[in-house]
């Protein structure tokens, strides 16, 4: 009763204010999402901010997107006429973060081989991701895996991905997980131990991927057909960087280990890939 009631104030509220454009910006069929506000159609122009339809077809004018995550102008997926940002823009933009966040030489010059990882969360690390993580790992004898995410406090989680990657012949030796750090300044410090990211597929990093590429970390990433799959792809290509977006699960693997054999790259780009992260669009939040 309580939900209705703060609903019918809301759509009281657009009204009265008079409101030309309304915009939905939440993130999908989240909580938090006021879905139900817009059905009542309190402005004569509304807008959507979706990773993908709301669905809702007399509820919105038009839905918000870009040539990367929708490169069509037209879409029978969306049930919301899409509306581009021109190019090179994309619908999602970084915030770099507020610590003065030092970058740290390459891992592999001092280790002696190289690490690979991802702070993805644990549900998008399916079992193709798995076997294709696997393949690379087979390809680099010596490298590493480095996974981070609050879940593997859970030892059953843990013990979970020790037995999928068992399965693809993966050593336990060659597996590092770890949970939550205590502060923001911690995790990032943690990419000092990665040279190289992979990303996960069909469902993209957004902010992961970011990081690690504020970070100096290169990510390599599958491009996909609908707009969750191809998140990483837009932030790679804005920055001019299309040699490490695959469009195939071979050609991922390929790309991987051909970095990985090249650590001179790999350095220089750990030394400058934040300033041209910090000049491009990806951060022009205005």
């Amino acid at each position: 009763r309580a939900s209705r009631t703060f609903y019918r104030g809301s759509v009281h509220l657009i009204y009265q204010s008079q409101i030309d454009i309304l915009i939905e910006p939440s993130f999908g069929h989240t909580p938090g999402q006021r879905l139900d506000v817009m059905a009542h159609r309190p402005a004569p122009l509304q807008v959507t901010f979706y990773p993908s339809t709301t669905g809702l077809k007399s509820t919105f004018d038009y839905r918000f997107t870009d040539y990367y995550l929708d490169p069509s102008t037209q879409s029978s997926l969306s049930t919301e006429p899409l509306l581009h940002l021109p190019l090179p823009r994309s619908v999602l933009c970084y915030t770099p973060p507020d610590e003065k966040l030092p970058l740290s030489h390459l891992p592999a010059n001092h280790t002696g081989y190289i690490t690979f990882g991802s702070f993805n969360q644990t549900s998008k690390i399916n079992p193709k991701v798995i076997e294709t993580w696997s393949q690379i790992l087979h390809q680099i004898p010596e490298s590493r895996l480095f996974l981070k995410n609050r879940t593997f406090h859970c030892e059953i989680t843990r013990k979970h991905f020790i037995s999928l990657f068992q399965t693809e012949g993966i050593a336990l030796e060659r597996l590092y997980f770890c949970a939550s750090l205590r502060d923001r300044q911690e995790h990032f410090q943690t990419y000092a131990q990665m040279d190289i990211a992979l990303d996960t597929f069909p469902y993209n990093g957004h902010t992961t991927t970011c990081e690690a590429l504020w970070m100096g970390v290169p990510v390599i990433v599958l491009a996909g057909d609908l707009h969750f799959g191809r998140v990483a792809m837009g932030f790679l290509a804005i920055l001019g960087l299309d040699e490490f977006i695959a469009h195939s699960e071979q050609e991922y693997i390929d790309r991987a280990v051909a970095l990985a054999q090249d650590r001179e790259k790999l350095s220089v780009l750990r030394a400058t890939m934040r300033e041209r992260i910090h000049k491009s669009v990806l951060c022009d939040g205005a």
